[in-house]
């Protein structure tokens, strides 16, 4: 036990410094060799394909943390309580991730800002996808309110809103798919749709505690990737919206949703080894 929780430490020591170095590299990337009219890096530019390396590595090293912590019984029952405060502010940014897109989506519906708003509702199926992230978001605030109200308990009914974040989350890697006006091996678009699989893999796990089928060796190291994805895809692209260098709205609402992930599950990671060094001691 005292293995597994040094371990997770010096995890996340590195994943933070490793997230931090990748964010100034998109960064750097996108102000300096990004071209926002054909939506690629410069071919001979070295800072994008150190970051992709990083990105590629990073779920790698992640996933060790299987064959280095402890067996998974010894931290059987020890997911992080709703009653912590730093859970319960996560939960706040969990809400506010899903609001905004939800507000999205009910102005582009509209027939009066349709021609306002980008072009990823234009089509049928986009418009389908719209209204199911609209339910499924709604539905998804639910579960994040009753985490703020510490309401949540091991197997109680509130895993089925749990559930309707994954789909909401789904729905929005789906508004990426029908955006036709964005060539699909784009490296932004790429890593939004990284992003929210991590985020939908991320909850998955998060769930199995409710369901008493944890996986805390698991649950941990994508957590740890989880939050690397929501951090470099969130903050570097919010920046360069607002600099003009990417233009896309839609995106911009993804980079929103992430960040608001990544602000909940960064709170659920730090409250997740809290919890088991005062279950140790």
């Amino acid at each position: 036990m005292r293995r597994s929780i040094k371990i997770l430490k010096i995890y996340s020591v590195v994943f933070a410094v490793l997230t931090v170095l990748a964010i100034v590299l998109r960064c750097l990337s996108l102000f300096n060799f990004y071209d926002s009219d054909i939506g690629y890096y410069r071919t001979e530019a070295i800072l994008p394909d150190i970051f992709h390396l990083i990105s590629v590595l990073v779920p790698i090293l992640a996933f060790s943390l299987l064959f280095l912590m402890e067996r998974p019984i010894i931290w059987r029952y020890q997911h992080p309580k709703p009653e912590y405060a730093a859970v319960r502010a996560g939960a706040v940014f969990g809400i506010a991730a899903i609001a905004s897109y939800v507000i999205y989506d009910l102005i582009a519906l509209s027939g009066e800002f349709r021609n306002v708003i980008g072009s990823i509702q234009s089509t049928k199926a986009g418009e389908i996808v719209c209204l199911l992230a609209l339910l499924f978001g709604l539905l998804g605030i639910v579960y994040f309110a009753l985490i703020l109200a510490g309401k949540t308990s091991k197997g109680d009914k509130h895993v089925l809103f749990g559930y309707a974040v994954i789909l909401f989350v789904l729905m929005v890697l789906a508004n990426t798919y029908f955006d036709f006006y964005t060539t699909m091996n784009s490296p932004n678009k790429l890593l939004t749709q990284v992003t929210l699989m991590s985020v939908m893999l991320y909850f998955l796990y998060e769930l199995r505690f409710s369901l008493g089928n944890e996986a805390p060796r698991s649950y941990a190291a994508v957590s740890l990737a989880a939050l690397y994805f929501t951090s470099v895809s969130s903050v570097p692209g919010i920046i360069a919206f607002f600099a003009g260098v990417l233009t896309k709205t839609e995106y911009l609402l993804c980079d929103f949703v992430a960040l608001g992930f990544a602000f909940y599950i960064c709170s659920r990671l730090v409250s997740y080894i809290v919890s088991q060094k005062i279950k140790r001691n």
